[in-house]
């Protein structure tokens, strides 16, 4: 278990909301389809969680 792992997220995804890249296009897309932009962080904290435990598992095998 990650200690701070919400917190961690949490800044990964206020980092990635800036950038141009994938996540910070899927968090404009989710806002400019008329989502609150907290519930569009939290998604995309949820998306950056899924990233992270796939990256994990497939290192792992």
């Amino acid at each position: 278990m990650i200690r701070g792992g919400r917190k961690v997220l949490y800044m990964y995804a206020v980092s990635a909301t800036s950038r141009d890249g994938p996540l910070g296009r899927h968090d404009r897309k989710i806002i400019r389809l008329g989502k609150h932009p907290k519930v569009a962080l939290m998604a995309l904290m949820r998306k950056l969680a899924i990233l992270a435990n796939t990256l994990i598992t497939k290192t792992r095998h």
